[in-house]
């Protein structure tokens, strides 16, 4: 993964590197694009309205993923039946139980999971209620 810096009309299906912060005088200042944003047709009049001529972007290397599609692979391969998705939230998915019942967690996989680099699977402590 390396930066680059284009011009805004030449981002579409590019990732953002940082967030855009929109600010609308007594109104509004908030995250207009976050951080990981796919740039769409869509977003370039808004990007340049904010006053965007060129943006810096994530370029992934052909053997890499988007944050967002990694937290989904990763969500769904850990998941299981009666587990629910919510996210993307910052590349971040919470697994969510969808009946109440018991919390059982292999420490085994989960401490081989967080040994790799970059990737953090948390979760609460196994044999806790869930609903």
């Amino acid at each position: 993964m390396k930066s680059v810096y284009l011009k805004t009309e030449d981002a579409v299906g590019k990732v953002l590197f940082h967030d855009i912060t929109k600010i609308v005088k007594d109104t509004f200042k908030g995250v207009a694009f976050k951080k990981g944003h796919i740039i769409c047709n869509e977003d370039v009049e808004e990007l340049l309205r904010l006053g965007k001529n060129h943006i810096a972007l994530i370029e992934l290397d052909p053997t890499e993923l988007h944050e967002e599609e990694a937290g989904l692979r990763l969500a769904q391969a850990i998941g299981g039946p009666g587990v629910v998705l919510r996210g993307p939230t910052e590349g971040r998915y919470d697994l969510i139980a969808e009946t109440r019942g018991l919390l059982k967690i292999n420490t085994k996989t989960l401490l081989k999971i967080n040994r790799i680099p970059r990737v953090v699977v948390a979760t609460l402590h196994t044999m806790t209620p869930v609903s």
